[in-house]
């Protein structure tokens, strides 16, 4: 049983450090109202080739985590073994901000500009009220207080940026992605 992504190496089967597409094809199953997948159904969950699904499939079914069957020339698979869904499954804000940069540099931005905020505020009481800071004077303050307001509004100009080239490949139909999938295998 998977307990969760961080699990001991001492534990049975699976292997605790699954492939990415290994932990994309048991997020399919936890996708999925029915418990028995197509290789097109998970492929399409996956965003690889189906050439790769079978391969990855092969693997896992060889320690036992899936089971698989060929009925009428349709690939079935099936989880054998009682999965602990992904955290990225059970709270899909997560995997939406794992998947998009634009977010996580967004997310990033964010964060130094609250930092930012903090430590401006910081050096205001310092300069106006002549509160010190202890070993950082009030001008140092000053000076990294601005440093990081300018650093999160470069990840938050780089985060825009993404989200345009995200927008844009999507609007165009360019599945970068699968044309990376090709070069590989």
């Amino acid at each position: 049983m998977i307990e969760s992504e961080s699990e001991t190496e001492g534990d049975s089967l699976p292997d605790p450090h699954l492939k990415e597409q290994d932990k994309g094809i048991i997020e399919a199953f936890a996708k999925e109202d029915h418990r028995v997948l197509t290789n097109t159904e998970i492929a399409d969950h996956v965003s690889v080739s189906k050439r790769t699904v079978r391969r990855r499939l092969d693997k896992l079914d060889e320690k036992g985590v899936i089971g698989k069957r060929v009925v009428s020339g349709v690939k079935l698979a099936w989880l054998e073994q009682e999965v602990k869904e992904p955290i990225t499954v059970q709270y899909p804000l997560l995997r939406y901000v794992r998947d998009h940069s634009s977010v996580q540099f967004f997310m990033l931005g964010l964060a130094g500009g609250i930092i930012s905020v903090l430590i401006l505020l910081a050096a205001a009481l310092s300069i106006g009220y002549g509160i010190p800071m202890g070993l950082i004077g009030s001008e140092q303050l000053l000076y990294y207080g601005v440093l990081a307001a300018t650093v999160s509004a470069l990840f938050i100009l780089v985060a825009v940026m993404f989200a345009v080239i995200e927008w844009l490949l999507r609007y165009l139909g360019i599945d970068i992605e699968s044309r990376l999938e090709k070069l590989i295998d």
